[in-house]
């Protein structure tokens, strides 16, 4: 309909309906006339539809409360004991101490062969080497790696945990028996001294990523530790959320 003086001046009127009174979409003032039987039944109140409404959306509110209350509490529930992990290193532990045997078969092979003794030296001290690294990484899987808390995760040899409010997100990657977990920090967060080198944590201040490298985790595939790490960091903000709303955890 093309909009014209008329048209404008029905809009803008400003008594009330009576089409709108008769489905009980509008309630009618003292001032409205009256001229039709179906008004007429209409009890005096008529219907408020603003209470219906308010009704609708009240009981639908309660509904998606109890059904994210339930959400929250089974992923809360997924973490709620400390869990201590190890890393796997029998692989590297394995591979160094066959290279050292080797090297120490191919130098005794080389010294009945009367060859030259720089042969022998380097082959020995290859040896040792390979021997040094077995104990190394045999070392590295006899202390705990990662401690899953409630509040946090601590790293290897820190004194504090990083508390799960301090990441913001995960990344994983693995490469060559290496499973590398980043994590995303808060801006201006600072990861706890970790008492290990780079080889095994490594901190990148200006992108906020904190890398963590395992050489496998011992008696867990490392898909199942991911969702174990990630339940755990979910876990915390579900309490978290019940907390707000007012639940008890």
């Amino acid at each position: 309909m093309p909009i014209s003086p008329e048209l404008l001046a029905r809009a803008m009127d400003a008594q009330g309906s009576q089409l709108l009174q008769e489905f009980g979409l509008e309630q009618r003032s003292a001032a409205t006339p009256d001229h039709s039987a179906a008004s007429q039944a209409l009890p005096a109140a008529g219907l408020d539809m603003n209470a219906a409404l308010q009704d609708e959306l009240s009981s639908a509110a309660a509904a998606n409360r109890s059904a994210k209350l339930a959400e929250l509490r089974r992923i809360a529930a997924l973490a709620k004991d400390e869990v201590v992990i190890y890393e796997r290193s029998a692989f590297m532990v394995g591979l160094f101490v066959f290279l050292a045997l080797a090297c120490t078969v191919g130098a005794f092979f080389v010294f009945q062969a009367q060859m030259h003794w720089a042969v022998v030296a380097g082959l020995l001290a290859g040896a040792v080497g390979c021997a040094w690294l077995a104990k190394v990484f045999w070392q590295d899987s006899q202390s705990p790696a990662m401690l899953l808390q409630r509040g946090g995760v601590r790293l290897f040899h820190a004194q504090e945990p990083l508390p799960w409010s301090a990441i913001d997100d995960f990344q994983f990657s693995q490469s060559n028996h290496m499973l590398t977990v980043t994590m995303v920090l808060e801006e201006g967060v600072q990861p706890p001294a970790m008492g290990v080198g780079k080889r095994r944590a490594q901190f990148r201040k200006k992108k906020q990523r904190l890398a963590v490298s395992f050489k496998g985790i011992k008696k867990m595939k490392n898909q199942a530790f991911v969702e174990l790490l990630v339940d755990h960091w979910r876990a915390y903000h579900a309490r978290q959320e019940l907390q707000r709303m007012g639940e008890q955890v």
